[in-house]
Formats: C-alpha cells, structure tokens, sequence
C-alpha cells in the first residue's frame, strides 16, 4: 500500500510469458499523474498497454506555460500537457472530465491464486461528484487471459458518458464493427509481430 499503491502480476519468468501493472492511488502526490486506474501489460515480449512517462521539467519550463509544480485543477500540469491527465492513460474519463487530485484509491481484494491471480482497486474517490461508484478490477486468468472489469454506476437522475482507455504503442490495429472486437498488433524487441484480441463485454447490472 502507501500512497500510490501497485500490484503486479506473470504468469512466469520467461521473456514470451505476460506481464500486468495496475495502479490505484492519489494523483496530487510528488511527480504524480492523473492515472488512478491505469494498467500495463506486456505479451510475448512486446508491451501492449504502455505509460506515456513524462518530460523533462527543464524543456517543459522552457515553453513558459507556468509552474510543473502546481497541483491545482488549474494547473498547467493538467491543462497543457495531455501525458498528465488522465485523457492519456489507459483509465477512465467520465464526462470529459479531469480525476479528483485530493483523494486516494486502494485497493480493496486481491489474489494470488495461479488460476486467476487480480486486484480490485475502489476508485469511487477517484471520480467522486462524477460517479457513484466505480471499482477496476484487474486479473490474469490461466495464465492467459487478461481481465479488465469495471463495475460502474452513475449518480442517481444523471446521465455519465464514460471514455475506457488503452494507450499502447501497437502499430497494427483491426475493428470489426458486428462483435466490438478489436485487433492490436505489436512488434516484439526481435522482431516478431505479434497479435492481441480485445473482446468487449456489456453488462447492465440493472
């Protein structure tokens, strides 16, 4: 825990085998960015869900955009530089807009089980007056499957438009407009491509 607590999952050690980070936590804490939520992931070598990092404080300061330490909503920080908001990380913006700086996520259940290793991260703090609830769960499933379940309820007489994110560096990508489905194609560091189903699933919990 702490206060940007990380969980990691693989289903080994080898370079071919999966690999998962998933975040919760406070985006107001030193270097911190908007994103609550997020998670990474590498598949036979190649990294399909990526972090966007940051840039250099120096060549940022150059621009004379403001301070890169303010923290506010208003902050320069948020407002101008795309890589710290959450509109660039592979987590959720409901209604446009930014997640709530001074609150904290955890993480709520988690296992290690081989069969279906996860975390389920609590981020209703996060999107607090945005959302009434809202949990991430992240697993790995037989050593093959990713999950990323979100369990999400909007604030009662209002409509909440939610963006589901994935940054990745893939250079191919396939949508097949029937199923929902969608085809990520990313080259490993020797070389291979190498493919990635994304296969949607829509529940109303109504």
């Amino acid at each position: 825990d702490g206060l940007n607590p990380v969980c990691t999952m693989r289903s080994g050690w080898k370079p071919d085998d999966i690999w998962i980070g998933f975040k919760a936590g406070n985006p107001s804490c030193a270097h911190g960015h908007m994103d609550v939520g997020t998670f990474m992931f590498e598949y036979e070598g190649a990294r399909f869900g990526v972090d966007l990092g940051s840039d250099g404080y120096t060549k940022i300061s150059e621009l004379k955009l403001g301070s890169m330490f303010k923290m506010d909503a208003e902050a320069m920080r948020w407002n101008h530089l795309m890589r710290y908001n959450n509109f660039s990380h592979s987590t959720l913006t409901v209604n446009g807009q930014f997640q709530n700086l001074e609150t904290k996520a955890s993480f709520v259940s988690h296992s290690s089980d081989e069969s279906l290793m996860y975390a389920v991260a609590d981020l209703t703090p996060t999107y607090a007056g945005q959302l009434a609830s809202a949990k991430r769960a992240v697993a790995l499933a037989d050593k093959k499957y990713i999950i990323v379940e979100d369990l999400i309820q909007a604030r009662s007489a209002a409509n909440a438009s939610v963006v589901w994110n994935l940054t990745t560096m893939a250079s191919e990508y396939k949508y097949d407009k029937k199923t929902g489905q969608i085809v990520l194609g990313a080259k490993n560091e020797a070389g291979k491509m190498v493919y990635l189903r994304i296969i949607p699933v829509l529940e109303n919990a109504e």
